[in-house]
C-alpha cells in the first residue's frame, strides 16, 4: 500500500540558503534540486527513507537543527521531527482545544 505526505523542511541556521540546502540533498541523495525544492516544501509524495536520509543530510552540517512537518493522508496524521548530527527526536501532532470560557460567547456568525 502507499502511502502519501506532505513534507516541509525549515533549519534553525539563517546563513544557509534554500538553494544550499536542496544542492545537497541532490548530491548527496541522488535527484535534482529542484526536486528536492518541491519535495521540502509540501508537495505530496512517498518519501520512504526520510529519517535515514535526515540523518545523513544532518551528519554534513552538525550544529543546524533540522525541522521536518510531516503531513500524513490520513485524518489527524501530523508528525514533527527534529534531526541534528544524525539523530531525531520525533513527535506526533496533537489537536488541542481551550475548554469553555462564557465570557468568549458573541452571536452566531453564518461562514
Amino acid at each position: 500500500m502507499s502511502y502519501y505526505a506532505q513534507h516541509v523542511l525549515i533549519w534553525d541556521d539563517m546563513s544557509l540558503e534554500e538553494e544550499q540546502i536542496h544542492r545537497t540533498f541532490a548530491d548527496t541523495l541522488g535527484g535534482t534540486p529542484r526536486e528536492w525544492h518541491e519535495r521540502l516544501n509540501g508537495s505530496s509524495d512517498q518519501w520512504k527513507k526520510h529519517q535515514a536520509e535526515m540523518a545523513v543530510i544532518s551528519r554534513k552540517f552538525p550544529n543546524v537543527t533540522f525541522t521536518l512537518t510531516i503531513d500524513g493522508e490520513d485524518e489527524n496524521d501530523l508528525r514533527r521531527e527534529y534531526h541534528q548530527n544524525g539523530m531525531v527526536h520525533a513527535v506526533e501532532g496533537e489537536i488541542f482545544f481551550p475548554g469553555f470560557d462564557p465570557d468568549r460567547l458573541v452571536p452566531p456568525q453564518d461562514y
